[in-house]
């Protein structure tokens, strides 16, 4: 049996965040990742299920992904791989494999989760 770590408290509030299909843009989900990126001191623990970013949200991401590694954060990122047998409406979008092949270039630690819902 393992045993559990020491348990840690929060320095802040905890900010929720709820999406809804079409209810917010890329730009506006992008501007809170990357907010939320840049606010990271020693690690980064992140899960999304779909990984597929537009040029402006992306670049910016990706810049708060390589400011953090070049801070010393330690950053992992896991997102689901695949998607049901049946596409569900409106289908989800396809991974983003060049934005992911940038994150490994810049040190990111990458875990496709192969299978349905097996992350969320």
């Amino acid at each position: 049996m393992i045993s559990p770590g020491p348990v840690e408290q929060a320095a802040g509030p905890l900010d929720l965040y709820f999406l809804a299909d079409g209810a917010q843009t890329d730009t506006d989900v992008g501007q809170r990742v990357t907010s939320f990126l840049d606010g990271a001191t020693q690690s980064l623990e992140i899960a999304i299920c779909d990984l597929r970013l537009a040029a402006g949200p992306g670049t910016s991401m990706l810049a708060s992904f390589h400011s953090a590694q070049k801070r010393g954060v330690a950053v992992r990122l896991i997102f689901n791989q695949d998607h049901a047998q049946a596409i569900p409406v409106p289908p989800p979008p396809e991974i983003d494999w060049e934005f992911v092949d940038q994150l490994k270039a810049i040190g990111v630690a990458i875990k496709a989760v192969p299978g349905v819902p097996d992350l969320m």
